[in-house]
């Protein structure tokens, strides 16, 4: 997997849509990413922490640049919950909760 690549094609991507979005200071950018797709396997087959690292560093620099805000979803097995800054959810009116993922047991 080049990140290299990666981190490129993630730079055009967010520029065009900084350029198109018309985003104003204080909005809140949400990101929802499988890193199994982005390497081009099945979603949620062969998670990959490197690219789920660059990506959101790369996507963070650049609303850092113009003072978006950035969330992240969370997988289904934290029900697609939002992870936000305290401040930005606070500011918002948002719930703050606390949770810890449990690996799901299969019954067969």
């Amino acid at each position: 997997m080049d990140l290299g690549k990666i981190r490129e094609d993630l730079e055009v991507c967010m520029d065009e849509l900084i350029e198109k979005a018309k985003f104003e200071e204080g909005d809140i950018f949400v990101l929802g990413c499988s890193t199994s797709e982005v390497k081009g396997k099945h979603i949620g087959k062969d998670t990959d922490i490197e690219v789920g690292k660059l990506i959101v560093e790369t996507i963070k620099e650049k609303l850092d640049k113009i003072k978006v805000n950035f969330a992240v979803q969370c997988c289904e097995h934290l029900n697609r919950a939002i992870v936000i800054e305290k401040e930005v959810a606070i500011k918002n009116n948002f719930e703050i909760v606390n949770v810890v993922p449990q690996k799901m047991q299969v019954v067969e």
